[in-house]
């Protein structure tokens, strides 16, 4: 018969460790999906080179201010259409 080994000693850390940060309640947003204009699939190939960045400010069309455009070249999974993706973004006026 084979011998009982000793039960391990474990020990649990009951306070947090010390230069944790405390954790901070976050909001879902939702975003939109990009889509094929042709076909209207969502899977896409990944980004080709940087992407084109447009100085510009206004508002898009759901009223969010932008200062910003980002597009960025990719290709549709399911049909080989080529398309422009478009991002708006808001950056903080540095003055």
């Amino acid at each position: 018969m084979a011998k009982k080994r000793p039960a391990k000693k474990t020990t649990k850390r009951t306070t947090k460790a010390a230069g944790t940060r405390p954790r901070v309640k976050r909001e879902q947003i939702n975003v939109a999906v990009s889509r094929c204009p042709k076909c209207g699939s969502t899977s896409r190939t990944p980004y080709d080179r940087k992407p084109e960045i447009i100085k510009h400010s206004g508002r898009t069309s759901d009223g969010q201010p932008y200062t910003r455009i980002e597009r960025r070249v990719t290709k549709c999974k399911d049909c080989n259409q080529h398309r422009f993706d478009q991002t708006y973004h808001n950056e903080p006026s540095v003055d």
